[in-house]
């Protein structure tokens, strides 16, 4: 904007320039501080916020424990437990000589709504549900052993998801019901274009790995972080963006659904910027129901019990979102 070469043995600029330039910085610094991911929040503080006592010092790790929730944060990961469940930071618990701090938008979009459910969501109207099996037609999606197609299997447990949520009277729309293709950006569009207040995305995961195992729930990156499994830091905000908050519980009440219903690998709550979760038009996730690339998993996905397991952990889950929409904060 204006550059002065400030050199203050030889030049010293008048008090009006000063002032000028000090307006100027509070603007444009104003809002980028109020964002940006350098700013941190130690866990003493947090502890102070939702009333638990001191933090609990247990060598590479730290915990906040309440006689409702446990919170568990370990030096330099992303890692974080939250009442046992598994969920990545968008940046690490960093350790100083004295305090330990996560990321304020850490504390903001995931600490925060876990502490505070009623208040992040309470009062919300959940009418319509939109659900998204992965992939149809000629995209088949993972293939797994015994040639189980992931585009069959996830339509399957979405189908059984919907007819749960339709017998206690809850409208739902699918992006698809059938074995055809759908764009993904159409997918988000129909889920626009239908007043979705849930959109939830239902995928089955593959590995070249085939001894990884277990479920995983995604939710959208928080603009200015690289998503969980890597990348670049994306400074952008995308529309998915506006339900951080929501989306770390809708996430985290999934997946713990899913794990309650099924005995699997935590693989945890993670972030990435999929595009059918940055383009969202109301609160979503991505979940990932089981590594099909494993011959154990993949033997448990042919069984249609275990697919009825895996959504009746998903309206669970669904459930207890909606609930928390139902009282006051």
């Amino acid at each position: 904007l204006i550059h002065v070469p400030v050199h203050y043995g030889m030049f010293k600029p008048p008090h009006a320039l000063i002032c000028s330039l000090v307006l100027l910085g509070a603007l444009f610094e104003g809002p980028a501080r109020a964002s940006s991911p350098l700013q941190r929040n130690t866990i003493d503080t947090l502890a102070r916020r939702y009333g638990f006592g001191a933090p609990l010092n247990l060598g590479a790790e730290r915990a906040l424990r309440s006689n409702y929730s446990t919170v568990v944060f370990t030096a330099g990961s992303r890692k974080l437990r939250f009442n046992d469940t598994l969920i990545w930071l968008n940046g690490p618990t960093a350790t100083g000589s004295r305090d330990w701090t996560v990321t304020r938008r850490d504390a903001d979009t995931i600490l925060d709504p876990l502490l505070r459910p009623s208040a992040t969501v309470g009062g919300d109207d959940i009418t319509t549900i939109v659900l998204d099996p992965g992939h149809g037609g000629a995209d088949s999606g993972a293939v797994g052993h015994r040639r189980i197609y992931e585009k069959k299997a996830v339509l399957d447990i979405a189908l059984r998801v919907r007819d749960i949520l339709k017998a206690q009277g809850i409208t739902v729309r699918m992006t698809r019901d059938r074995d055809y293709f759908v764009p993904l950006s159409k997918r988000t569009s129909l889920a626009k274009q239908w007043g979705a207040d849930l959109f939830v995305s239902i995928h089955l995961n593959a590995s070249s790995n085939t001894s990884v195992t277990g479920i995983e729930t995604y939710v959208c990156s928080s603009a200015g972080f690289a998503s969980t499994m890597g990348g670049r830091a994306d400074p952008r905000a995308y529309s998915g963006n506006h339900f951080d908050k929501k989306n770390t519980l809708l996430g985290y009440y999934l997946h713990r659904g899913m794990l309650k219903q099924v005995k699997a690998t935590d693989r945890g709550i993670k972030h990435a910027r999929f595009e059918v979760l940055r383009s969202a038009p109301c609160p979503a996730v991505l979940l990932e129901c089981g590594f099909i690339s494993n011959k154990y998993e993949a033997a448990r996905v042919i069984s249609r019990t275990h697919r009825e397991s895996l959504a009746r952990g998903i309206v669970g889950g669904i459930m207890s979102y909606i609930a928390k929409t139902q009282t006051g904060p």
